[in-house]
């Protein structure tokens, strides 16, 4: 602390700003929905606060040795700042006297070196609190990031991606302020507080209670305050994280936006969001600024009373002037720690908003640990498919059903095509299968064993491998995004499932990034990218879902008859729209309005239309 208590407080030096990549989001996931706020925002009591932060305790227990210390130096060093009004009051009463012990100048010098002291404990405090802040911080991000990753696709489904982008960032960094600052700030107010306090009462007990009478109306309208900032800082991270949702949307279609000269209504979306955040951030501050106007005015009003009392005290006699004087400079210690302690209240009580999201992400996985535990895995995997009965509705779309009462049955190693109209339910099927969701009702089984027992880790990995209808590259080199989920495979294994899915168009870029999302690649370019890495996984079935419809006619020739060696024994659910792909195939399921309207044998058609999809080609009738 400073010589008056002012020490200015620590700011952490790489607090995170609410930064927002692009990310993809969930085909299914409308633009505009958002969740429910939190019940942890509709109270705004001092007990839930303290609940809430008591439940961040398992992330800043393994710092408690760094802030322990870091407290403990605190303590001294305000122990320091405590002492030297006394001290200072004292040496002048003594400069004062007829024959002092010692010179003012002598006096300066023995406080000077008191003060370097503070100042290497308050630098050594200082980088144990700001490191703890910083490990709380990345913990608290990693294993946010890491629950979020574990959630089902429905959570995201009603979730905008820049929301929870901003949830990581922003709201976190809130957390390791107050750990990094406001701990400090409100200790070390507190602190001084009490130590001024008890020196005031030794001085003059009736000063003491003068100086301190004009507090407590202050700390009423601070406690009325707080509510008021608590429920308006929830509502500017929720402002806030809608601002970065807009942007990272913005920015993932920004091809789409200037084709269409969008940009400026996606400036005035984005704009509307940050000022509905700022007209929030407003009502907070206002009601901050109360709080410290009142405890401005009691330090003020208390000074005053001091001054007219202790001065008459110091003319009757019954005070000397080095008493008044520390008497004085301790009144002004007690105003300006209330201040920072009222300041310190405040800003716990905003970063409690940011708090209850992150707790929010962090308490999520519960459920999805509850049931992973109770699933186990298959021993062997032969490729064998049923549904049974299957309805299922999308999370987000409850009252529109996908699929209804379909049942349907692959054999091992067998190959079968789905077809049917856009929106009938084939890459539900795909979804199904590959555990990104549960069925509503009936059961999907594989080998026999429904997929509510199968671990979804281990289904994905070892069991069923799919192509989506809009493959997603991620930011890196094309060795890279092959290797995505196989990181143990080696460079011959990678080439040749680059060989074997046509992937020989881009040699530079095999070591090179293929740019956010894959955009330096054409759509079939990304679409064989994805085919290369189920080749590479080679799991006993294989669902490939409109995996050539961005091919031209002699690459998808080519990958056909690449495709049927490599895929001879391995179970395949195809999912097309297109001819030419159905002579991988030894069945076509034709699906319409969620059931099974018609199943026939095609073997050995090779690329003539089957009875099920008539006299045109496939590709005709239902795109």
């Amino acid at each position: 602390g400073g010589v008056f208590g002012a020490e200015p407080p620590h700011q952490p030096p790489h607090e995170q700003p609410p930064h927002q990549p692009p990310h993809q989001q969930s085909p299914h996931q409308p633009p505009h929905q958002q969740p429910p706020a939190s019940s942890a925002f509709e109270s705004a009591s001092s007990g839930e606060t303290h609940a809430q932060w008591l439940q961040l305790a398992p992330l800043i227990w393994p710092e408690r040795w760094r802030l322990a210390g870091g407290l403990a130096l605190l303590g001294v060093s305000s122990a320091i700042s405590i002492s030297f009004p006394r001290v200072a009051g004292v040496m002048l009463d003594e400069c004062l006297s007829a024959s002092p012990m010692w010179t003012p100048h002598a006096a300066a010098a023995g406080l000077l070196g008191l003060f370097t002291l503070q100042a290497a404990l308050v630098a050594g405090r200082s980088q144990l609190l700001a490191f703890a802040g910083e490990r709380v911080a990345a913990s608290m991000r990693a294993r946010a990031f890491e629950r979020l990753l574990a959630q089902d696709l429905a959570f995201f489904d009603s979730r905008r991606t820049g929301e929870l982008l901003n949830r990581l960032s922003a709201d976190t960094a809130a957390v390791q302020k107050v750990v990094a600052t406001h701990i400090v700030s409100g200790a070390r107010g507190a602190i001084m507080m009490m130590g001024c306090a008890l020196m005031m009462l030794s001085l003059s007990p009736s000063l003491c209670a003068l100086a301190v009478a004009v507090f407590p109306p202050a700390v009423l309208i601070a406690r009325a305050a707080g509510g008021r900032i608590k429920a308006r800082q929830a509502e500017v991270q929720d402002a806030l994280a809608a601002s970065g949702a807009e942007a990272s949307r913005s920015l993932l279609a920004l091809r789409t936006l200037r084709l269409f000269s969008a940009e400026n209504e996606a400036v005035q979306r984005y704009s509307a969001t940050v000022d509905a955040a700022l007209a929030q951030a407003k009502l907070v501050s206002r009601a901050a600024a109360l709080t410290e106007a009142a405890v401005s005015f009691s330090t003020q009003a208390s000074l005053l009373g001091v001054l007219a009392v202790g001065g008459q005290q110091v003319l009757d006699g019954a005070l000397s002037y080095g008493d008044l004087s520390a008497f004085l400079m301790y009144t002004l210690f007690l105003g300006f720690n209330a201040g920072n302690v009222a300041t310190t209240y405040a800003e716990l009580l905003r970063a409690a908003g940011a708090s209850a999201r992150v707790l929010e992400l962090l308490q999520l996985d519960a459920l999805a640990a509850d049931t992973k535990r109770k699933r186990g895995a298959l021993t062997s995997c032969r490729g064998g498919v049923e549904l049974r009965g299957v309805c299922f509705n999308y999370p987000s779309r409850p009252d529109t059903p996908v699929l209804r009462h379909l049942s349907l049955s692959v054999r091992a190693g067998e190959k079968v095509a789905i077809v049917g109209e856009s929106g009938c339910g084939k890459s539900t099927v795909a979804a199904l299968l590959s555990g990104l969701y549960a069925a509503d009702s009936g059961e999907v089984l594989i080998d026999g064993v429904p997929l509510s027992a199968i671990d979804g880790e281990h289904l994905r990995r070892n069991c069923v491998s799919v192509v989506p209808q809009e493959p997603a590259l991620v930011w890196g080199s094309l060795r890279e995004n092959i290797a995505l989920g196989a990181p143990h495979a080696t460079e011959s294994q990678l080439v040749e499932a680059a060989r074997r899915a046509r992937c020989d168009f881009a040699p530079s870029l095999w070591a090179a990034d293929v740019g956010e999302l894959g955009v330096q690649l054409s759509g079939g370019q990304r679409q064989r990218v994805a085919l290369a890495r189920v080749l590479l996984r080679e799991t006993p079935i294989v669902v490939l879902d409109e995996f050539s419809s961005a091919l031209d006619a002699v690459a998808e020739e080519a990958l056909v008859e690449a495709l049927t060696h490599a895929l001879a024994s391995r179970t395949l659910i195809l999912i097309t729209h297109r001819t030419p792909a159905l002579r991988l195939v030894d069945r076509v399921i034709e699906l319409r309005d969620g059931m099974v309207v018609r199943d026939e044998c095609v073997r050995g058609s090779y690329g003539v239309a089957p009875a099920s999809v008539g006299k045109t080609p496939v590709g005709r009738k239902y795109e």
